[in-house]
């Protein structure tokens, strides 16, 4: 009897130990699902900060795209707009110089008609001169 008890305790602590253990494991087992429940919160808080932070920088790289367009848009019209004052510039030197140039013979006209009236006006002076003596 003595011996059956002794058989039973032991098997009893054995099986007491058994279930310690299992204990031991379910709370370790417990403590790693706790661990990993809040690690996975966090990824996905984490994943939506940063989709949050993707759909931000699409917004601005977008917005930046949108400028550049219209930058390049606005280049454009300011080098056709250049090239448009480069002509009318081109043209308004070319009729001075045109211009000048038809002062300059007209100038020359002008002297050589004026040396021929000095010249006719000094003949008629001295035919006057000549008919009134």
């Amino acid at each position: 009897l003595d011996k059956d008890l002794k058989e039973m305790r032991q098997g009893l602590e054995s099986k007491q130990s058994e279930v310690n253990a299992k204990r031991e494991e379910l709370a370790r087992g417990e403590e790693i699902q706790k661990h990993l429940t809040r690690q996975l919160r966090e990824e996905k808080q984490e994943e939506e900060r940063l989709g949050i932070r993707c759909t931000q920088l699409n917004g601005n790289a977008q917005h930046l795209d949108k400028q550049v367009n219209e930058e390049m848009s606005a280049k454009n019209r300011l080098e056709e707009e250049q090239k448009d004052l480069k002509a009318q510039l081109k043209f308004r030197q070319d009729e001075i110089y045109s211009l000048k140039s038809s002062k300059q013979k007209m100038q020359k006209v002008l002297e050589a008609m004026q040396i021929q009236k000095d010249k006719d006006d000094a003949e008629s002076r001295r035919l006057e001169a000549r008919t009134a003596s």
